[in-house]
C-alpha cells in the first residue's frame, strides 16, 4: 500500500507540508486520496473499573493485551492496542476505570491516567456496563465524555447478562446518540462491525499506520510479563489482598540462559497477607508461579523459568518512593 517510503516519512513528519507538496504534483494525485481515505489515532476507553474495557480491547485487536479478571481495578496502568485494517489504524487506550477523585497514593496515579488518556486521544468511547452498580454511575461516565468537548460513542456491554438486560432501554434514555452493544460471549459481528466503521468515521486522516502493522501493543514484555502475574495473583487469592498487590520484574534475561530467565517479587501492603499468599508449604505462591508461566509461554511460544518472591513492603500504595518503584508515576 505504501509505495514510496520516503514520501511516506515525508507525510509523517509534515502533513500540512505534505499536502503542500502534493497540490504541486498532479501526477501524484493519487497521494492525496490515499492520505484522506486512511483514518489513524487513539481512541480512550472510559467506564468505570470492571467494565469490560480490557476484554474489550483485547476482543478487537484480536490478542492478550490487557489482563481480565472479575475484579475491580484490574487495570492500573495505561495499556494500548492496535487494531490496523486497510482503512486505517486504531489505537485503543485501556485506561484504568473512573474512581474517587484522589491528589496522593494508587488512586491519585489512577485518576492521572484516566484524564491523560482522555486528553492524549481522538475519540472516546464511553463503556457503559449493565451490572455497573447504579444507573448515577452511568451517567457519570456521560457525563466525563461530553465535558471533554471530543467526538465520543457510546457503548453497552455485558449484554449477555440476562439478569441486567432490563437495564438496556433506561441506558439507551440517558443517552444522546445511539449505543452500540458489545459482550465477549455473545456474537454480535453487526454490532462490533458498526462500531469499527463508526470509529473510523470519527478519526482523523493520516499518510500512513502511526505504528507498524505488525504491532498489536506498545507494552514491551517485561512490564506485559508483570502483568499477567499479577492477573494470575487476582486469580488465584481472594477477598482484599489483589487490590495490596503488585508484582516488580527484578530480571529478565532473554538471551544468556537456554531459556527465558524471569525473576519477579510480588509485593504485598501488609505482613498478614505474607502467610496466605504463600500458602501451606509453598502451595499457593507455586500454583501461582505454574499458571502464570504456562500464560506467558502459551503467549511466547516458548519455555520460559519463572522465579517468584514475595515481599513485604507496608503501604506501599501510600509510599511515593515505591509507587514510583512500581511504575506508577
Amino acid at each position: 500500500m505504501w509505495e514510496s517510503s520516503w514520501i511516506t516519512d515525508k507525510l509523517l513528519r509534515d502533513r500540512d507540508g505534505a499536502r503542500k507538496w502534493l497540490s504541486k504534483k498532479p501526477l501524484r494525485r493519487h497521494w492525496r486520496n490515499l492520505m484522506d481515505q486512511y483514518k489513524a489515532g487513539f481512541v480512550a476507553l472510559v467506564g468505570q473499573p470492571n467494565a469490560g474495557k480490557s476484554s474489550f480491547v483485547n476482543h478487537f485487536v484480536g490478542e492478550r493485551v490487557g489482563i481480565v479478571t472479575p475484579k475491580p481495578q484490574t487495570t492500573r496502568k495505561s495499556v494500548q492496542g492496535i487494531y490496523t485494517s486497510s482503512k486505517g489504524q486504531i489505537i485503543f487506550i485501556d485506561a484504568p476505570g473512573r474512581v474517587k477523585p484522589s491528589s496522593t497514593g494508587l488512586n491519585g496515579f489512577l485518576e492521572k491516567e484516566l484524564e491523560s488518556a482522555i486528553k492524549e486521544a481522538d475519540v472516546l468511547l464511553a463503556i457503559l456496563n449493565l451490572d455497573a452498580p447504579s444507573v448515577k454511575e452511568v451517567g457519570q461516565i456521560i457525563s466525563l465524555c461530553e465535558q471533554a468537548k471530543k467526538s465520543w460513542i457510546p457503548v453497552i456491554s455485558k449484554v449477555d447478562l440476562k439478569k441486567y438486560r432490563h437495564r438496556i432501554d433506561i441506558i439507551k434514555n440517558l443517552l444522546p446518540k445511539r449505543p452500540f452493544l458489545f459482550s465477549v460471549k455473545k456474537s454480535l459481528d453487526k454490532e462490533c462491525e458498526g462500531l469499527l466503521q463508526q470509529i473510523f468515521k470519527c478519526l482523523p486522516p493520516s499518510p500512513g499506520p502511526l505504528y507498524g502493522e505488525e504491532i498489536f501493543t506498545t507494552q514491551n514484555l517485561r512490564d506485559w510479563s508483570a502483568e499477567i502475574i499479577r492477573e494470575t495473583c487476582f486469580e488465584c487469592l481472594k477477598q482484599e489482598i489483589p487490590y495490596l498487590l503488585d508484582v516488580r520484574i527484578q530480571r529478565f534475561a532473554e538471551h544468556d540462559r537456554k531459556k527465558p530467565y524471569v525473576l519477579a517479587e510480588v509485593v504485598l501492603g501488609k505482613e498478614k497477607h505474607k502467610p496466605i499468599v504463600i500458602g501451606s508449604e509453598a502451595k499457593k505462591i507455586k500454583e501461582i508461579g505454574l499458571k502464570a508461566r504456562q500464560k506467558i509461554e502459551r503467549c511466547l511460544g516458548k519455555s520460559i523459568y519463572l522465579e517468584l518472591h514475595v515481599k513485604v513492603q507496608k503501604n506501599w500504595f501510600k509510599n511515593p518512593f515505591w509507587l514510583k518503584e512500581l511504575g506508577y508515576v
